[in-house]
Protein backbone atom coordinates (compact mmCIF):
# COMPACT_ATOMS: atom_id res chain seq x y z
CA UNK A 1 0.00 0.00 0.00
CA UNK A 2 1.91 2.93 -1.17
CA UNK A 3 -0.64 6.24 -0.40
CA UNK A 4 1.48 8.65 -2.69
CA UNK A 5 0.14 6.70 -5.65
CA UNK A 6 -3.48 6.82 -4.05
CA UNK A 7 -4.04 10.23 -3.14
CA UNK A 8 -7.25 9.84 -1.58
CA UNK A 9 -7.10 5.97 -0.13
CA UNK A 10 -7.29 5.43 3.32
CA UNK A 11 -5.60 2.55 5.51
CA UNK A 12 -7.61 -0.58 5.11
CA UNK A 13 -7.45 -3.84 6.55
CA UNK A 14 -8.84 -6.85 5.17
CA UNK A 15 -8.71 -10.60 6.71
CA UNK A 16 -9.25 -13.90 4.85
CA UNK A 17 -7.90 -16.00 7.97
CA UNK A 18 -10.45 -17.62 9.23
CA UNK A 19 -9.18 -17.51 13.09
CA UNK A 20 -8.85 -14.37 12.70
CA UNK A 21 -12.38 -13.66 11.30
CA UNK A 22 -13.67 -15.81 13.75
CA UNK A 23 -11.56 -13.64 16.75
CA UNK A 24 -13.17 -10.35 14.83
CA UNK A 25 -16.62 -12.10 15.04
CA UNK A 26 -16.62 -13.29 18.64
CA UNK A 27 -19.48 -11.59 20.49
CA UNK A 28 -16.88 -10.50 23.35
CA UNK A 29 -15.35 -8.36 20.64
CA UNK A 30 -18.55 -7.01 19.46
CA UNK A 31 -18.40 -3.06 18.93
CA UNK A 32 -14.25 -3.03 18.73
CA UNK A 33 -14.03 -2.61 15.71
CA UNK A 34 -15.77 -0.22 13.10
CA UNK A 35 -17.42 -0.58 9.39
CA UNK A 36 -15.79 1.61 7.29
CA UNK A 37 -17.15 4.61 5.55
CA UNK A 38 -18.43 2.63 2.57
CA UNK A 39 -21.25 1.29 4.46
CA UNK A 40 -22.61 4.77 5.11
CA UNK A 41 -22.10 5.64 1.41
CA UNK A 42 -23.72 1.99 0.23
CA UNK A 43 -26.63 2.41 2.83
CA UNK A 44 -28.97 4.63 0.65
CA UNK A 45 -28.11 2.16 -2.42
CA UNK A 46 -29.08 -1.41 -0.89
CA UNK A 47 -30.77 -0.36 2.40
CA UNK A 48 -30.00 -1.51 5.85
CA UNK A 49 -28.78 -5.46 5.34
CA UNK A 50 -27.08 -7.57 7.42
CA UNK A 51 -23.91 -6.47 5.06
CA UNK A 52 -24.62 -2.95 5.71
CA UNK A 53 -26.46 -2.21 8.96
CA UNK A 54 -24.44 -0.57 11.57
CA UNK A 55 -23.37 -2.75 14.31
CA UNK A 56 -26.53 -2.53 16.74
CA UNK A 57 -29.84 -4.18 17.49
CA UNK A 58 -31.34 -4.15 13.74
CA UNK A 59 -27.77 -6.02 12.87
CA UNK A 60 -27.74 -8.65 15.81
CA UNK A 61 -31.69 -9.54 14.56
CA UNK A 62 -30.36 -9.93 11.13
CA UNK A 63 -27.56 -11.55 11.65
CA UNK A 64 -29.87 -14.38 14.02
CA UNK A 65 -32.42 -14.51 11.28
CA UNK A 66 -29.71 -15.70 8.30
CA UNK A 67 -27.75 -17.88 10.70
CA UNK A 68 -30.56 -20.11 10.73
CA UNK A 69 -29.65 -20.68 6.82
CA UNK A 70 -26.32 -22.23 7.83
CA UNK A 71 -27.12 -24.53 9.96
CA UNK A 72 -25.38 -27.98 9.53
CA UNK A 73 -28.69 -29.91 8.28
CA UNK A 74 -28.98 -26.76 5.56
CA UNK A 75 -25.47 -26.90 4.43
CA UNK A 76 -26.04 -30.53 3.85
CA UNK A 77 -28.87 -30.11 2.58
CA UNK A 78 -27.60 -27.94 0.18
CA UNK A 79 -25.05 -30.13 -0.88
CA UNK A 80 -26.36 -33.07 -1.61
CA UNK A 81 -29.21 -31.19 -3.71
CA UNK A 82 -25.94 -29.27 -5.54
CA UNK A 83 -24.09 -32.78 -6.16
CA UNK A 84 -27.29 -34.44 -7.63
CA UNK A 85 -28.01 -31.39 -10.11
CA UNK A 86 -24.10 -30.98 -10.71
CA UNK A 87 -23.77 -34.64 -11.67
CA UNK A 88 -26.76 -34.30 -14.30
CA UNK A 89 -25.03 -31.40 -15.63
CA UNK A 90 -21.84 -33.09 -15.96
CA UNK A 91 -23.27 -36.02 -17.79
CA UNK A 92 -24.86 -33.78 -20.26
CA UNK A 93 -21.98 -31.59 -20.86
CA UNK A 94 -19.90 -34.84 -21.66
CA UNK A 95 -22.91 -35.51 -24.47
CA UNK A 96 -22.85 -32.42 -25.95
CA UNK A 97 -18.73 -32.95 -25.70
CA UNK A 98 -18.79 -36.18 -27.60
CA UNK A 99 -20.99 -34.94 -30.40
CA UNK A 100 -18.72 -31.39 -30.18
CA UNK A 101 -21.64 -28.98 -29.86
CA UNK A 102 -20.86 -26.30 -27.55
CA UNK A 103 -21.96 -25.97 -24.13
CA UNK A 104 -24.80 -23.61 -22.86
CA UNK A 105 -22.61 -22.48 -19.40
CA UNK A 106 -24.64 -19.18 -18.99
CA UNK A 107 -27.75 -20.79 -18.97
CA UNK A 108 -27.07 -23.94 -17.59
CA UNK A 109 -25.35 -21.83 -14.51
CA UNK A 110 -28.78 -20.24 -14.19
CA UNK A 111 -30.59 -23.67 -14.05
CA UNK A 112 -28.10 -24.80 -11.43
CA UNK A 113 -29.15 -22.18 -9.58
CA UNK A 114 -32.59 -22.58 -9.89
CA UNK A 115 -32.83 -25.89 -9.45
CA UNK A 116 -30.57 -26.35 -6.26
CA UNK A 117 -32.79 -23.20 -4.71
CA UNK A 118 -35.88 -25.27 -5.95
CA UNK A 119 -34.49 -28.50 -3.90
CA UNK A 120 -33.37 -26.97 -0.88
CA UNK A 121 -35.61 -23.50 -0.31
CA UNK A 122 -39.35 -25.57 -1.85
CA UNK A 123 -38.32 -29.04 -1.66
CA UNK A 124 -39.09 -29.18 -5.61
CA UNK A 125 -37.05 -31.25 -7.92
CA UNK A 126 -37.60 -29.17 -11.59
CA UNK A 127 -36.03 -32.42 -13.17
CA UNK A 128 -33.74 -29.54 -15.12
CA UNK A 129 -31.06 -31.59 -15.70
CA UNK A 130 -32.35 -35.30 -15.71
CA UNK A 131 -32.42 -37.16 -19.49
CA UNK A 132 -35.31 -36.76 -21.10
CA UNK A 133 -37.86 -39.62 -20.42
Amino acid sequence: FNPSILPFARPLVLLWDPELIREVLEPRNYGKFKKGSFYSVAEPLFGEGLQSASDGPLWTCQRHLAQQGFSPQVLDDLVSAAKVTLDYLFLAWDQLAARQEPLPVQVDMRRVALDVFAKTALRFDSGAFEPQR
